[in-house]
């Protein structure tokens, strides 16, 4: 069990893709993205960075995977991601306090 892969997402959230992708923040360990399900096993290799840093919140928009709000804890940003090509431009993030 020593080279098992494991994770605890903080919070987990899907997309209307057919099939569904799931995203979610990990501790220490960035915010990703990944397929549902695939013609063949799910590995480590099919799974996308999406927020560097602490991982929280990652949300689709709901009715088009083109825009992706996703935050980091460590910087307390909230960003949009254009899902086609996984971008983002820092200096759209929305800044916001979480202790005050």
């Amino acid at each position: 069990m020593g080279n098992l892969p494991l994770s605890q997402f903080y919070h987990v959230s899907a997309d209307m893709e057919w099939p569904y992708n799931v995203y979610g923040g990990l501790q220490d360990n960035a915010t990703w993205y990944g397929p549902s399900r695939r013609g063949g096993p799910i590995g480590n290799k099919h799974w996308n960075a999406i927020v560097p840093g602490d991982g929280f919140w990652a949300f689709p928009d709901p009715t088009d995977f083109v825009s992706i709000k996703a935050t980091d804890g460590r910087r307390a940003t909230v960003v949009t991601i254009d899902g086609r090509t996984m971008r983002t431009d820092d200096q759209g993030a929305t800044w916001i306090r979480l202790n005050p």
